[in-house]
């Protein structure tokens, strides 16, 4: 889709819209603005208003965005295509941060870190430029449970067909789960780990 809705929690009435010239891929909200990745021929950030949808600005990137994620302080986004993961200012988009990564993909904040999953695996790091990184494969998806770090590897066609469990405190494996079929996305309830099966058309419980 082209465009990004804003709806009602109550029954889901859209109550604003913004439409942008590309794909949109990946969103995430600061507080108080969303910013919006879109796809190629023109990969652009977009900065939208969270009360009305405006477009507030629009940024640059190296190649198409391939994660996105919000720290409370930076908007970081990860550009595989380039080997670039950035650190972004909220106030105006300025990328304050460059650290270079194997194809770096999905992302999740801990509370401390931010983590990036990459084709060399799973690195967590600080805008200060604080590094390490956990060997557990190419990875592509990343879900923090508020105390593990979910992994999902990259598998057919990018989508992950395995899940690692990493304590989030220091990184050591404590599972390894496979999937029955890809999984196109991870979500976290409080209590379970959900995974949507890509090819069946439906969501796992676990």
């Amino acid at each position: 889709a082209h465009f990004v809705l804003k709806m009602r929690l109550g029954d889901g009435v859209a109550v604003a819209s913004r439409t942008f010239p590309t794909e949109v891929k990946h969103i995430v909200y600061d507080g108080a603005n969303l910013w919006v990745a879109t796809e190629a021929p023109a990969p652009r950030i977009f900065k939208v208003s969270g009360d009305n949808a405006a477009v507030l600005g629009a940024f640059v990137v190296p190649s198409p965005v391939s994660g996105l994620a919000f720290d409370g302080e930076h908007v970081w986004a990860a550009c595989a295509g380039a080997s670039k993961l950035l650190a972004m200012l909220p106030a105006n988009g300025k990328v304050v941060a460059t650290y270079p990564l194997p194809g770096p993909q999905g992302l999740a904040f801990d509370g401390e870190y931010m983590w990036v999953a990459h084709a060399d695996g799973v690195t967590r790091l600080k805008a200060a430029g604080e590094m390490e990184t956990f060997d557990v494969g190419a990875s592509s998806r990343l879900l923090f449970d508020g105390a593990h770090m979910w992994v999902a590897g990259s598998g057919t066609d990018g989508l992950p067909t395995s899940l690692t469990k990493l304590r989030a405190v220091d990184g050591v494996p404590i599972a390894q789960i496979g999937l029955p079929e890809p999984s196109a996305a991870l979500a976290f309830d409080g209590i379970n780990v959900w995974t949507a099966n890509y090819n069946a058309g439906t969501v796992t419980k676990r």
